[in-house]
């Protein structure tokens, strides 16, 4: 089973906006579900080692929406200190809730640290279809990627009913300069 996102507003320069540019998506016609990520590519140090890998910045409540995860320790991460890390990571370093990271990302000249209080498995076509090393919440995510109150991605779920092509034609009708429509068919 695939992923209900059908598409993503993202920049067409790859680059992090301000949710504020964007209309109020989740109003319009065949919407049923519109969630913010920041992904960032970044590097995980930990005692055990370290690992280079993609964080995403997300209300982990909301991505359950859309994506098939378990918890299989500890809970979902809910300040800026806080984060998840996935399965195969955490065991491949030896992380355990409790433990203390240090993320970095490229331009950052610190390594921020973060208390990991969950472990994260993706389940089904989650586990390949969009993959992270480290979750955080979105506004941590945004400061990983030096880009404080803004976002990578808006990911949109359509009502079962509604036509995803017909929605994104809508969409990109109501887009700014510099934001496009990316769709999964």
């Amino acid at each position: 089973m695939a992923s209900p996102v059908a598409m993503e507003i993202v920049a067409s320069d790859a680059a992090a906006f301000a949710p504020e540019e964007l209309p109020d998506i989740i109003h319009q016609p065949g919407v049923k579900l519109a969630i913010p990520v920041f992904r960032v590519f970044s590097k995980l140090v930990a005692d055990g080692g370290e690992a280079r890998g993609i964080t995403i910045g997300v209300d982990l409540e909301q991505y359950r929406a859309v994506r098939d995860f378990e918890i299989t320790d500890g809970r979902i991460g809910s300040s800026v200190n806080e984060a998840c890390i996935e399965a195969n990571v955490a065991d491949s370093l030896g992380i355990a809730v409790g433990d203390e990271i240090r993320l970095g990302a490229r331009g950052l000249p610190w390594l921020l640290k973060k208390k990991v209080v969950g472990i994260l498995k993706p389940l089904g076509i989650g586990a390949v279809e969009e993959t992270a090393s480290v979750f955080l919440t979105l506004s941590a995510g945004a400061t990983l990627g030096k880009a404080p109150r803004k976002i990578t991605a808006l990911q949109i779920v359509p009502a079962s009913e509604s036509s995803p092509d017909s929605i994104a034609a809508n969409i990109r009708s109501l887009l700014p300069k510099g934001l496009i429509v990316t769709t999964s068919t």
